[in-house]
């Protein structure tokens, strides 16, 4: 839940990116959990790991 962690961008540390890409070849997704403020670095990890399908429920409840 990337809501609940301060660092805006701490999912883009390059060891949380390695581990995604392993989630990703696992055939796994991320479900992220994310606020207005997230969206530039889940774009930026979109980015990064292409493999990795993000998905994100909240934000249909978020005022934007």
């Amino acid at each position: 839940m990337l809501q609940d962690i301060d660092d805006t961008r701490w999912i883009l540390q390059d060891g949380v990116i390695d581990s995604l890409r392993h989630v990703a070849g696992a055939g796994l997704r991320l479900d992220a959990l994310i606020t207005p403020r997230h969206l530039p670095v889940v774009e930026e990890l979109a980015r990064r790991v292409p493999s990795l399908p993000i998905v994100d429920r909240s934000l249909r409840q978020a005022r934007l």
